[in-house]
């Protein structure tokens, strides 16, 4: 089942964004989040 995670994350020059991802697991949407956006820090994920 696909779901839909929120993912915060800090870019480099200190802005907090937010980014929905689908995806099957929690992991894979992390996953595929660094592949995008390798120098962002995560800082939260949620399930929506």
């Amino acid at each position: 089942m696909i779901e839909r995670y929120i993912i915060y994350h800090q870019e480099k020059s200190g802005v907090v964004r937010h980014v929905t991802i689908y995806s099957s697991h929690r992991q894979k949407a992390k996953q595929m989040f660094l592949k995008k956006h390798p120098n962002s820090k995560i800082i939260n994920i949620h399930l929506v």
